[in-house]
């Protein structure tokens, strides 16, 4: 049975990765305009930076989504 603690802390966690994969999603959107204001370099430290974050956030999505799976199958 998960109880609502559970699913709050699962849905904190999703939300976290979100907010984690972001910085990559701007990336692709103002693509031109980073590499502009930035130079190269910059865009290639900010891709790295960014690539960091979205790992690390879908780790946090799915770490939400296997602590539902996990109190699911007790």
């Amino acid at each position: 049975m998960i109880t609502e603690e559970q699913k709050y802390k699962s849905y904190v966690s999703s939300i976290a990765g979100f907010a984690l994969m972001t910085p990559f999603g701007k990336l692709w959107l103002d693509f031109y305009e980073i590499i502009r204001n930035i130079g190269i370099r910059g865009f290639i430290t900010y891709t790295l930076i960014c690539g960091g974050f979205f790992v690390v956030g879908l780790t946090f999505i799915e770490h939400g989504r296997s602590m539902l799976i996990e109190k699911r199958k007790v």
